[in-house]
């Protein structure tokens, strides 16, 4: 079955859905872009180290650490997207009347834009703080995972929502995921019950 049908048909030799076949393979595609990109590669360093604990070898107390990290992350994250959702917002009213003053516009542009490099360089700066919490050892072997690698154990220990947080944080500050990837976890969640 080509990958490119519709339907609800699985392909005989995997038993997945077109559909899911097809996010597999972005998924795949997209861990190799970011590993190619150093601050695409800290966020999601950020997001997967703390669950490396078996691969790297990690003590209770590295991983304890490198939890609190994240979860400090996070909550910076999230304010920088609530204000990059209000800076979207405020530029769609800009542009709504159609007449827009080129200088207004550029300037909500510019201030989103600083909202996103905020959240890029705190990625930045945590994920070297989280790799000063490994030993010379650790981080030398989280240096030689391969970008599969880390997708298999993406795929193995977390869900559909980090992994895209992991993947494109700012997505959830624009609304893209609400619709789709929100239903696909609820998807995922209820079918791994039981």
């Amino acid at each position: 079955m080509s990958l490119r049908q519709g339907g609800m048909m699985q392909d005989p030799m995997t038993g997945m859905m077109p559909q899911h076949m097809q996010m597999m393979q972005l998924h795949v595609q997209m861990t190799l872009d970011i590993m190619q990109d150093p601050l695409r590669r800290s966020t999601l360093i950020v997001y997967v180290l703390p669950t490396l604990q078996e691969p790297l070898a990690l003590t209770d107390e590295q991983v304890n650490e490198l939890k609190q990290l994240t979860q400090q992350f996070k909550k910076q994250t999230m304010a920088h997207q609530e204000q990059m959702k209000q800076a979207t917002a405020q530029l769609k009213e800009i542009l709504a009347p159609g007449d827009a003053a080129p200088e207004r516009v550029r300037e909500q542009l510019e201030e989103t834009a600083r909202h996103r490099a905020r959240m890029q360089a705190l990625a930045y700066e945590t994920a070297v703080k989280m790799k000063g919490v490994l030993t010379a050892e650790q981080r030398a072997a989280l240096a030689e995972m391969k970008p599969m690698q880390l997708h298999h154990h993406m795929m193995r220990n977390m869900t559909m929502m980090e992994m895209m947080q992991a993947m494109q944080p700012g997505m959830m500050s624009c609304g893209m995921m609400q619709g789709g990837m929100m239903g696909m976890k609820k998807n995922t969640a209820g079918s791994g019950a039981g």
